[in-house]
């Protein structure tokens, strides 16, 4: 597999102050829609082109044109919608923008890619790239802390907030091609260190009772498994997965959605696995379980 090594620099400037900036347009607006349109070409070759070397140029290419368009004033506010191939995801309290896209070769395996761009309130620009490790980990994934040189890469298509113990847990749900027959849905948790960014954190009890530090699912390349989280309830959703025969049991690559679900309930600051199935036995739609 070709790897691509990237450095994504911080790059401060003066900015207005918070105030002025809410009042006034942004002046730069124009500039950032003349980089979008740039982007954007490339960002339509990473997604549509069958050619793996034209994704892979336009990844290379498309990296530090984002980096220089970021630099200007209230790019973090700029919502970038044309680039059709990258997630964009911003909590609650607005102190980061998470930047998110993935690299498909033609093996059917991927290549990650993230970066977080924090919310200086228009002081300056600062930007955390997350180096995608996971070809490299020979541990076991949900019983491990990771930073932003050893990040266990995914295409995160959400975020939600949680408190406990006067700590703010960032809650992401992902999804990653784990091997060229099985895909991944995830739960990761993180959280902020020394203006950091920590992934895994012992948040997670699993129907065995074992504490994780983030919670996987592993199911066969062909299915579609639903992961999703309810604010109202503050719970987590999932499929239920089982093996397609009892001779599969722990083969989770052939594992695929029974039609049930299950879901972990927020308590005392962890996610537990509930042993009753969510709707028992109740026919529901599907957008109320997951995604």
């Amino acid at each position: 597999m070709i790897t691509i090594c990237t450095v994504l620099s911080l790059y401060c400037f003066a900015q207005k102050s918070p105030e002025k900036a809410a009042a006034q347009p942004n002046p730069y607006s124009d500039s950032l829609k003349k980089y979008e349109l740039i982007l954007k070409s490339f960002s339509d070759t990473i997604l549509d082109s069958r050619q793996q070397i034209n994704r892979i140029i336009a990844t290379i290419n498309f990296i530090p044109t984002f980096v220089q368009a970021l630099k200007f004033p209230g790019s973090f506010d700029y919502p970038f919608d044309s680039l059709r191939f990258m997630h964009k995801l911003e909590p609650a309290d607005k102190s980061f923008r998470m930047y998110n896209w993935v690299l498909k070769y033609n093996d059917g395996t991927c290549r990650y890619y993230s970066a977080i761009q924090w919310n200086t309130y228009g002081d300056s620009l600062k930007l955390t790239a997350l180096r995608d490790y996971s070809a490299k980990m020979d541990t076991d994934i949900e019983r491990v802390v990771l930073d932003k040189d050893r990040w266990y890469g995914a295409l995160y298509y959400d975020i939600f907030t949680m408190r406990a113990h006067k700590k703010t847990y960032y809650f992401l749900l992902g999804w990653r091609a784990q091997t060229p027959i099985s895909n991944e849905k995830e739960v990761e948790v993180m959280t902020i260190e020394d203006g950091k960014p920590i992934f895994g954190a012992p948040v997670f009890v699993d129907k065995d009772k074992k504490v994780k530090d983030r919670y996987t699912f592993q199911f066969r390349k062909d299915a579609t498994m639903l992961l999703n989280f309810i604010p109202e309830q503050k719970l987590i959703t999932f499929d239920n997965l089982v093996p397609p025969n009892p001779q599969a049991e722990g083969k989770y690559f052939t594992y695929a959605p029974d039609g049930t679900y299950g879901y972990f309930a927020w308590k005392h600051g962890k996610w537990v696995y509930q042993e009753k199935e969510l709707f028992e036995g109740v026919k529901r739609p599907i957008k109320e379980a997951g995604q």
